[in-house]
């Protein structure tokens, strides 16, 4: 009986730890999306201006 509520307890812990490491790895893509969508219409607009510059010196 000991035996089982320690596992229990154990068990408790684990995933108690589980849901905080989610909740983090969750933020962290929140975080990145969000850092994607502000960097990529500025490396399109970049290449355009390359592109550009590449067509008028030929």
């Amino acid at each position: 009986l000991k035996i089982e509520r320690m596992r229990a307890n154990m068990e408790d812990k684990l995933m108690k730890k589980m849901a905080a490491v989610e909740k983090k790895a969750a933020k962290w893509r929140g975080a990145a999306a969000a850092n994607h969508a502000h960097h990529i219409p500025l490396v399109s607009q970049k290449s355009e201006t390359m592109k550009s510059a590449a067509d008028f010196s030929c």
